[in-house]
């Protein structure tokens, strides 16, 4: 009994271990000729954009970035295909990657970067970061002059960085950020905050990989608004076009996103429409039933950034199937716009039981009966009544029953389960009031 006492434990602490670090991307560059400047052409993977900033004051693709070249020389064996910043004229300067839909990560826990570099002249590579909210961070200088090609794998938790008005990009006049925000990253790149002189004075990089958690966006089942008036925009908030918007004009006007099953929410992601000219008022609630509510953001305002997604984190442990952006009109007029909404959620968003049918609160498990999840990882069953219940579609199961402690099923074992306080399998008959079970190991029937 002992025996199978701590095996569950240890299988239960392992359920709430983080999973390893994913790969959310590595880029190669594209194994072509040279160029000046680098463009969106020599980015080898399909998913990303390339991002080039530079001079004091912002602007995208400034005239200092365009001094970052696409290197490569046949006559040297074995050169690679690189970033090269020899011919920059600017400290001011960077160059980062970020993915076609606006994607962001998670880089607070474990996450890392390994690259393949070589610095020459002073040089020192710093890891530069743009947020979700649309800040800067530039970390520490850490990959300095090499002799050679060097590969190596950095720790972003435990790096130093500084932080920057999100309209400048003078990198070099950063403020020291104590326990910076990694957890919503939507591009990361590079600088070295130097001007370059050729090759005995420059920075090269081969490749990079990026490892993290990737923010998961929740698939919303449908939409829906307090508002009659231009009830047809709804679906453009979720159309994956940033250049059509949901609109209602108003004071308590809501946009409300409903998901397959309540899951834990972590956060949102919205466009706002016309973000870079005014400001927008409104606040979050949420709701597991439709009814009733809780606001969990009160009284926020858009940042005006000049990203195209803010991102605002909903307090820890929140759970809802129903997601309201509450509008309050804007600094112009009364009307609130949302060209698109994301609702962000835990990397295993989906339930096992969410591809059950589903009546009203009910699912129907086909294997075994009618559940009511919307408490999970409580669930109360229609014969076994309330239990704790973890596992994973088609996989192993582990319930907590009040009298008979923990049991283990399978989809294919089910109703026989097996008790771990006692070693004995019973298998279930009916209830819930009461609960009949036979007892399998000893033979007779058992009455809770």
């Amino acid at each position: 009994m002992k025996y199978s006492v701590v095996l569950f434990s240890l299988w239960l602490m392992a359920q709430t271990l983080p999973a390893d670090p994913e790969l959310i991307f590595r880029e190669d560059w594209a194994e072509t000729p040279f160029a000046l400047p680098i463009t969106q052409e020599h980015v080898a993977n399909p998913d990303l954009n390339l991002n080039l900033y530079g001079g004091a004051v912002g602007g995208v693709e400034g005239e200092t970035a365009h001094g970052l070249k696409k290197s490569h020389h046949d006559t040297i064996v074995n050169d690679p295909y690189y970033v090269w910043s020899g011919q920059i004229t600017n400290a001011h300067w960077g160059a980062t990657l970020s993915f076609h839909d606006g994607k962001s990560f998670d880089l607070s826990k474990d996450s890392t970067l390994t690259w393949r570099t070589r610095q020459s002249g002073n040089h020192c590579l710093h890891i530069l970061l743009r947020t979700l909210a649309g800040h800067w961070l530039v970390s520490e200088p850490i990959e300095c002059d090499s002799a050679g090609w060097s590969q190596s794998t950095r720790m972003l938790g435990s790096l130093e960085w500084k932080a920057l008005d999100a309209d400048r990009i003078d990198f070099g006049n950063a403020i020291p950020e104590a326990n910076p925000d990694l957890s919503a990253i939507v591009e990361i790149g590079f600088t070295d905050l130097r001007a370059g002189n050729g090759s005995a004075e420059s920075s090269r990089v081969d490749w990079l990989e990026v490892k993290g958690y990737e923010r998961r966006r929740a698939k919303i089942a449908s939409l829906d608004s307090n508002s009659g008036e231009h009830l047809a925009s709804i679906e453009l908030a979720n159309d994956g076009n940033l250049g059509t918007h949901w609109m209602a004009e108003g004071e308590n006007v809501f946009l409300e996103a409903e998901l397959a099953a309540v899951s834990p929410v972590t956060g949102i992601e919205v466009a706002w429409w016309k973000n870079r000219e005014r400001t927008a008022y409104f606040d979050v609630a949420i709701s597991k039933n439709g009814e009733s509510w809780t606001t969990v953001l009160a009284g926020k305002a858009t940042m005006g950034v000049g990203r195209d997604f803010e991102y605002y984190p909903l307090p820890e442990e929140s759970k809802a199937r129903f997601v309201r952006i509450v509008g309050h009109g804007n600094s112009i007029n009364q009307w609130n716009s949302i060209a698109e909404l994301h609702i962000l959620t835990t990397p295993h968003f989906n339930p096992w039981y969410a591809h059950y049918p589903r009546t009203e609160d009910w699912y129907h498990v086909d294997w075994m009966g009618f559940l009511y999840a919307d408490e999970d990882p409580w669930m109360l069953h229609t014969g076994l009544g309330w239990i704790y219940m973890v596992g994973s579609e088609g996989g192993n199961f582990f319930l907590w029953d009040t009298s008979l402690g923990w049991l283990f099923t399978t989809e294919g074992l089910y109703p026989s389960l097996y008790a771990y306080g006692n070693n004995k399998w019973y298998m279930f008959s009916s209830g819930p009031n009461p609960r009949w079970f036979y007892n399998l190991t000893d033979g007779g029937w058992l009455s809770i």
